[in-house]
């Protein structure tokens, strides 16, 4: 295993990614803020309304002492876990667990995802408990679920892969198996990370086997399924914003590619504690 940590390191202290979407202030480990002003800055991104049907639910709109605006959504669903939302043909897929199953439904809006009727599209049975933070992913052509759970016997979480060739995931089958590759070290919130040519998987997890710690680590990957055994650590808690709560925690991390710039968001400091925030690694993508 390797470390590194190339990727530039901030803290977002604004407890929410619109926060990071919308292109607010970044304030870096030294405490120094940054605006990012222009379009495709880095730590921004755009957000587009997708066409659909019009919902007498609509969004209501705050404006803001600068006189920008953020749209808040009327609808939270209070069922369930770890939501992961990714954009499908003029709509939106969206997956959750309740720690017992994983769900999936297609909302026409983001204001609409806690209306829509979800499909059980995996019950493990007694197969595996504590589903945690399902993401959705079409790649070559096939649909992907990534997940932790934990197998009978094991304490520790692992990560899975559920598979459907379906050109609808909400129709066909869902094949599981684990993601091939990986080491016996706890692993949880598996993301994907496209860039030049290749594809990698990060997660995050722990170094040993006591719970110490959770940093964030890399590795190639073979196949949607399977990651070369060679990781990489990008990410172990050592700024201050980090270091809050027992164990320490780097988890939650997800990519945001605006022209060069590649943005790994990720969550910082124990979850429990009123310090819980965003963290953002940033790296040139021709490094």
């Amino acid at each position: 295993m390797r470390h590194n940590r190339s990727f530039v390191a901030y803290v977002i202290l604004a407890a929410g990614m619109a926060a990071l979407l919308a292109g607010a202030g970044i304030c870096s480990a030294a405490g120094e803020i940054q605006e990012t002003e222009e379009a495709g800055a880095a730590g921004t991104a755009e957000m587009t309304e997708a066409p659909g049907s019009e919902s007498e639910m609509q969004p209501d709109v705050e404006t803001n002492v600068d006189n920008t605006t953020r749209m808040i959504s009327p609808i939270i669903d209070m069922e369930g876990a770890d939501p992961y939302v990714m954009r499908y043909g003029e709509g939106y897929l969206y997956t959750k667990t309740t720690g017992g199953d994983i769900r999936l439904a297609y909302a026409d809006s983001i204001a609409a995802v806690g209306l829509v009727q979800m499909k059980t599209v995996y019950d493990p049975g007694t197969e595996l408990r504590d589903l945690w933070a399902p993401e959705i992913w079409n790649l070559d052509g096939v649909w992907y679920i990534y997940f932790a759970a934990v197998a009978p016997g094991e304490e520790m979480h692992f990560m899975y892969v559920l598979s459907n060739p379906a050109e609808n995931p909400l129709e066909g089958e869902w094949t599981l198996q684990p993601v091939g590759g990986m080491d016996d070290k706890f692993a949880i919130d598996g993301t994907i990370l496209e860039l030049n040519g290749k594809r990698y998987f990060i997660w995050s997890g722990w170094e040993g086997y006591e719970n110490v710690r959770q940093d964030l680590y890399l590795a190639e990957m073979i196949s949607p399924t399977e990651v070369m055994d060679e990781k990489i650590m990008l990410s172990m808690p050592e700024y201050d914003f980090e270091l809050n709560g027992n164990p320490l925690i780097n988890e939650g991390p997800s990519v945001i590619i605006r022209g060069d710039t590649v943005n790994l968001a990720y969550s910082a400091s124990g979850s429990w504690t009123d310090e819980y925030c965003l963290g953002l690694l940033t790296m040139d993508r021709s490094e």
